[in-house]
C-alpha cells in the first residue's frame, strides 16, 4: 500500500482530522514525504526534504504558513497546506476531493487561483479535481466528466463539455451555465 500511497498525492477532507494542531505548516508539507502522519522526529529529512516542502508551500501562495501551526490557521490556509503536502512525493497523479469544502468564498477562490497557477506552470502532475461545484473548476483545468448516480453523464474537453444541457442532465434540474473569462457559473435556469 505505500508505494501507492507516495505515488498518488490525495487533499480531501479525510487526512486534515489526523493532522496534529502544534504542527507547522512545514512540518506538515515535510511529512508528504512519507505519505504518514507521524511526527517528524520519527523519520529523517534532508535539507532538500525542507527546501522542497518551502518550495511547494510558496507555489500554493502558501509560504507564509511555513512557521504557522495548523490549529492556527483558517480552514482555507489548512487545505492549501494540505495539497502542498499532497504534491512532496512528486506524485504520479493528484486527486483533490472536494478540496474547497467548509471553505469561505474568500478562501476559496484563493485556493481555486494558486491551483489554476499551479497547473499552469506545466510542471504539475495530471490532477482528478471531485467537484459539485462548476465555480470550483480551475482555470487550466481543461478535461472534464459529469458524472451523476455513478455514470459518466458527459466528457471531454472542459469547453466541449460543461454546457448547460450536460450539467442539467447531471444534476436533474434546469441550470444555465455560462463562462466569464476563465472560469465557469452555473444558476438554475430560468423558465
Amino acid at each position: 500500500m505505500r508505494p501507492l500511497r507516495e505515488r498518488i498525492g490525495y487533499a480531501g477532507m479525510g487526512p486534515r482530522a489526523h493532522v496534529k494542531a502544534r504542527f507547522t505548516g512545514l512540518e506538515i508539507v515535510v511529512t508528504g514525504k512519507h505519505a504518514s502522519f507521524v511526527a517528524t522526529r520519527f523519520h529523517e529529512y534532508e535539507d532538500a526534504d525542507w527546501g522542497r516542502a518551502r518550495e511547494l508551500l510558496e507555489r500554493l501562495a502558501a509560504g507564509y504558513l511555513a512557521d504557522q501551526t495548523f490549529g492556527t490557521m483558517s480552514a482555507g490556509e489548512r487545505q492549501r497546506v494540505m495539497v502542498a503536502r499532497s504534491l512532496m512525493t512528486n506524485p504520479e497523479l493528484l486527486l483533490l476531493d472536494e478540496a474547497t469544502t467548509g471553505l469561505d468564498l474568500g478562501a476559496r477562490e484563493q485556493l481555486v487561483a494558486a491551483l489554476g497557477g499551479f497547473a499552469a506552470d506545466g510542471d504539475a502532475p495530471p490532477t482528478v479535481l471531485v467537484t459539485h461545484h462548476v465555480e470550483e473548476i480551475p482555470p487550466g483545468f481543461d478535461k472534464i466528466a459529469l458524472i451523476a448516480e455513478g455514470r459518466i453523464v458527459a466528457s471531454g474537453s472542459t469547453d466541449d463539455t460543461l454546457t448547460s444541457e450536460a450539467v442539467s442532465e447531471a444534476f436533474e434540474m434546469d441550470l444555465a451555465v455560462r463562462r466569464e473569462g476563465d472560469r465557469w457559473h452555473a444558476v438554475r435556469a430560468r423558465p
